[in-house]
């Protein structure tokens, strides 16, 4: 027990010890505050309100290596957290993906609307981040991880020698998530003309600029829309989403892409859970170009008419169920639709080639 106290003590010095370095940085969802540290360079999340939570530790840090996938780099944490924050368990605990929760929640409500869709459908889903903790049932030391725009991952360690992570992990983790999803949308690379850079020789990775997040692997290429424009803003109360687009097709190494499709994805998080909104009408430039139906209906691909006015057009308007319409431009979108096709193709060469972890 000794041993543990002095762990966690020590974890609280390196977070309080550079409080000369560190600011506040604001408020999040939930009441959870945090503070960034820039040398060493970390942020603290802590919940100053709520009692259950206030010796609860949870700090994230960036790990810039861009040679170095996000698998490889949460494996290596695990052993390096687990013997220096004395939580053994965490070394040998399993090791569990977080899934794109577009392309989790679609393939879950095509299922159920449209089982001859869900016949069809890519049932590997894309990782997101992983997780891990020291025990199921009472944990008092966890490591998730998330996609890093700026290198292989952005992970949190989540120590409380209580029991409140019994029952509060979920919270923490998600507060987490929040964190290092805010924590991405900083982190645009600095590339020339705020484009982003045409090197794509990673096996995974992303590019951001002030309009558009590129982000591909031997699995999937997509483009998500950076800063959307929501008309009926009172829909969007407590809401986040990602809208973007995905390209679809099987990839092949020696021939690329075959059957190729264009569709859009959108995914929101209210109070902690995860749902798709539905999707009605997509007009570019003020002209209605796609109608989607129910269910499985939700999964269908943009025409070519709806892609061709995409590609040539200034302006677009999603119009959805639950959030309203949504509005973004479509400058660049063209090149970049290329750019990560490219990439992906690139990413299924290496993986062939024993170059790419599959």
């Amino acid at each position: 027990m000794m041993r543990i106290m002095i762990a966690f003590i020590c974890v609280l010095m390196s977070a309080s010890g550079a409080d000369a370095q560190s600011s506040d940085q604001g408020d999040q969802s939930g009441g959870w505050r945090v503070r960034h540290n820039d040398a060493p360079e970390f942020w603290r999340l802590y919940h100053p309100i709520d009692g259950s939570l206030k010796k609860t530790i949870v700090l994230v840090w960036a790990d810039r290596r861009d040679d170095v996938s996000m698998a490889q780099a949460f494996e290596e944490q695990k052993v390096r957290r687990g013997e220096i924050d004395n939580c053994p368990a965490l070394i040998t605990a399993e090791t569990r993906p977080e899934y794109d929760p577009f392309a989790k929640a679609m393939l879950a409500l095509t299922k159920i609307k449209d089982p001859d869709a869900y016949a069809a459908m890519d049932k590997d889903l894309p990782i997101i981040g992983y997780e891990a903790a020291d025990d199921e049932r009472t944990p008092h030391c966890a490591l998730v991880a998330r996609e890093f725009v700026g290198g292989a991952m952005l992970y949190a360690l989540i120590l409380d020698k209580t029991d409140a992570l019994a029952t509060r992990l979920g919270t923490v983790r998600n507060a987490a998530r929040r964190l290092m999803d805010d924590i991405n949308e900083k982190e645009a690379p600095a590339t020339p003309a705020q484009q982003p850079a045409d090197d794509t020789e990673a096996c995974e990775g992303a590019k951001m600029n002030d309009d558009w997040i590129l982000t591909w692997s031997p699995k999937t290429a997509r483009v998500y829309v950076r800063n959307p424009q929501f008309v009926d803003a009172e829909n969007m109360l407590g809401k986040r989403v990602q809208l973007g687009f995905n390209i679809g097709g099987k990839v092949d190494a020696g021939k690329g892409r075959e059957d190729p499709y264009l569709n859009i994805t959108i995914a929101a998080e209210e109070n902690e859970q995860e749902f798709v909104p539905e999707k009605l009408s997509l007009s570019v430039d003020n002209q209605a170009v796609q109608e989607w139906g129910k269910g499985g209906a939700q999964w269908a691909a943009l025409s070519n008419a709806a892609v061709q006015s995409l590609m040539s057009g200034a302006n677009a308007e999603l119009s959805t169920t639950e959030l309203g319409r949504i509005r973004f431009q479509l400058n660049d979108l063209q090149r970049l639709l290329k750019l990560a096709d490219i990439a992906q193709h690139k990413a299924v060469i290496k993986t062939r080639l024993g170059e790419c972890e599959s």
